[in-house]
């Protein structure tokens, strides 16, 4: 039976991971294949539940700002 108090929920929590298949769709402009290399070249840190590799948001993030960046730079979020 469909229970509305656990619908509420879900649609309050935010997402704090995805596998490590979707993971290009977060990101979008970053193929499946680069995501994996990452992996390998240790640049983006997974976590393994049992045979699957799920990828914080936060580390995908993370990783993305380490990109090379072109034309205007990013303004500086320290303090």
């Amino acid at each position: 039976m469909h229970n509305p108090q656990t619908t509420e929920a879900a649609a309050i929590l935010p997402v704090l991971s995805v596998g490590i298949e979707d993971a290009p769709k977060v990101l979008g402009g970053v193929s499946r294949t680069r995501i994996f290399q990452a992996v390998q070249n240790n640049e983006i840190t997974i976590r393994k539940n049992g045979r699957s590799s799920i990828v914080e948001i936060a580390e995908l993030a993370r990783w993305l700002k380490t990109l090379p960046t072109k034309g205007k730079q990013p303004e500086s979020t320290a303090a």
